[in-house]
Formats: C-alpha cells, sequence, structure tokens
C-alpha cells in the first residue's frame, strides 16, 4: 500500500492509501482520510527596550523603543508582526521592531499583532503616559 500525505488548505492532513482490489472494492480503488488539525494561536510579547527623551518637530516627546522579538507560536512559528499606535502622529509599522513617540501630557495605547504561519493571531497591548 502507498501511503501519500500532504497538506489542504492549511487547516487539514489529508492522507490517499491506494489499496489492493478486494472483492468489494472497485480496481484502483483509493481511500481519502482526512484528519482536521488544531492551530494555537501565537503569543505577542510586546517589550519596552528603553525610553528616551527628545525633541521631534518642536514638541517635547519620550520616544520608546519597542520590541516583539519574543513573541512565540507553540505549534508553529511567527510570519509576521503588525504594529498600531492610537498616537495619530506615529505611522503603524510591519517588523518585530517599533518607534512610538509620546508628546508630554499625552496616553497612547499601542497594539503588537502577530500572525502566526496558519493565520491565526495573538495581540499584546500597552500604555504610554509621558
Amino acid at each position: 500500500m502507498r501511503r501519500f500525505t500532504w497538506m489542504a488548505a492549511l487547516t487539514a492532513v489529508a492522507t490517499l492509501s491506494a489499496c489492493d482490489a478486494t472483492p468489494t472494492a472497485a480496481p484502483g480503488a483509493a481511500r481519502l482520510q482526512v484528519t482536521a488539525m488544531s492551530n494555537q494561536a501565537p503569543v505577542a510579547v510586546l517589550e519596552l527596550t528603553r525610553a528616551k527623551p527628545m525633541i521631534v518637530n518642536g514638541h517635547e516627546v519620550l520616544r520608546h523603543y519597542l520590541t516583539g522579538v519574543n513573541s512565540y507560536d507553540p505549534d508553529g512559528s511567527i510570519a509576521s508582526y503588525y504594529w498600531s499606535s492610537s498616537c495619530v502622529y506615529v505611522p503603524d509599522g510591519y517588523s518585530s521592531t517599533y518607534t512610538v513617540d509620546v508628546r508630554m501630557g499625552d496616553t497612547c495605547e499601542v497594539n503588537l499583532y502577530v500572525t502566526d504561519n496558519l493565520g491565526a493571531q495573538g495581540r499584546d497591548t500597552a500604555w504610554f503616559t509621558h
């Protein structure tokens, strides 16, 4: 008997077995067995590596250097990072590190979203005040 196993749409494992003909099976019959896979969501880990006071465009800010490199996926791998911030003057980011400038008197919410190799997503959130 030959067995062929492959991923189907990244959500199931399919195994095809070519069986010898039996009195109840048609010649060349094959059996297809599909087993659903579970996918655990990745864990996003947002960490502050350092904060540094600066003047940016005439405004006093506290620049926060953030990282998501310790994010992990218990049953796969991290495929992408996405950062968003409630600070309207800070652009979104798409790498494992991110920088956010918080102006004097402001509080900003920062979100890190990580997506795994099967499409599941995890999120971590932090708030920074200056």
